[in-house]
C-alpha cells in the first residue's frame, strides 16, 4: 500500500489515505499495459497496554474505490526496473498525491 494525502471519496464521503496499484500487462508482446488501483481508507488504532502490558495495534481498511488506469507505450516503454515510476503515472493521473 503506498500512503497518500488524505482525500475525501465516495457517497456518503469516507477519507482516503492510501492506494494499492497493480500493473495489467496483456502479453510479452505488450507495447502499453493498463493497470488496476483500489483507494483505501486505513484506520490504525493503538490501545496503550495495562500496566507494564504491551501496546497494541489494530488495523481496518476498507476499499473505497477502484477502477483501471492506462499506461501509454510512451510510459511503458520508459518504465524499467523503478515501479515507483507507473505508481506515480497513476497517481498524479487520479489526482492524489505521495504523503
Amino acid at each position: 500500500m503506498i500512503q497518500i494525502k488524505p482525500i475525501l471519496v465516495g457517497v456518503p464521503n469516507k477519507e482516503a489515505n492510501f492506494v494499492t496499484i497493480r500493473p495489467l500487462i496483456n502479453s510479452t508482446q505488450s507495447l502499453d499495459c493498463n493497470t488496476y488501483y483500489e483507494v483505501i481508507s486505513k484506520i490504525t488504532t493503538f490501545v496503550a497496554g495495562a500496566e507494564g502490558g504491551e501496546d497494541t495495534e489494530s488495523s481496518k481498511s476498507e476499499v473505497l474505490t477502484t477502477g483501471n488506469y492506462p499506461i501509454s507505450e510512451e510510459d511503458y516503454a520508459a518504465w524499467s526496473q523503478d515501479n515507483s515510476f507507473i505508481e506515480d503515472i497513476v497517481i498524479a493521473g487520479l489526482g492524489l498525491e505521495r504523503a
